[in-house]
């Protein structure tokens, strides 16, 4: 006797999706003790452009360096100084010390890195050296009486 089983790939799906969901939601209460620094690392027109959220920050407290082709940013967020009067119902704000680095890829121009801070974003742009850049090279078209001379 065959027993037929009817799966639903909604309900597959919905099932999965609620599965990541719990494992996220446990790494991210798991990690509570480290602050995370968001980034976003693309390239545009030859230069890689790493972009950090950091509202709330005071930008004298940004650090960059770079060792080995290795960038790293970090930032402090201050507590707030709360006195025993205060009744907290919820605090989801990050504080302390935040750390990120990225390896920087050949031809990476680390003597030209510059940032800026604007509306609590980070921006650093790291150019490729000029002899790593892309460029056209030109072909010479010669003519057969040009050859046979």
């Amino acid at each position: 006797m065959k027993t037929l089983v009817r799966m639903s790939p909604l309900q597959e799906f919905r099932s999965f999706d609620h599965a990541v969901d719990r494992l996220l939601r446990s790494t991210i209460h798991s990690n509570l003790e480290q602050p995370w620094l968001p980034t976003d690392i693309f390239e545009k027109d030859g230069t890689l452009m790493i972009r950090a959220a950091v509202p709330g920050i005071d930008p004298e407290t940004i650090q960059i360096s770079v060792e080995n082709r290795v960038l790293t940013l970090t930032v402090e967020s201050r507590d707030l100084q709360l006195d025993d009067s205060t009744k907290v119902y919820q605090r989801e704000i990050r504080y302390g010390q935040m750390n990120r680095s990225v390896r920087l890829p050949e031809g990476a121009d680390i003597e030209n890195i510059s940032a800026d801070v604007r509306n609590g974003e980070l921006t650093i742009r790291v150019p490729k050296r000029a002899e790593m850049l892309p460029r056209s090279i030109k072909v010479n078209v010669q003519s057969l009486e040009e050859n046979a001379s």
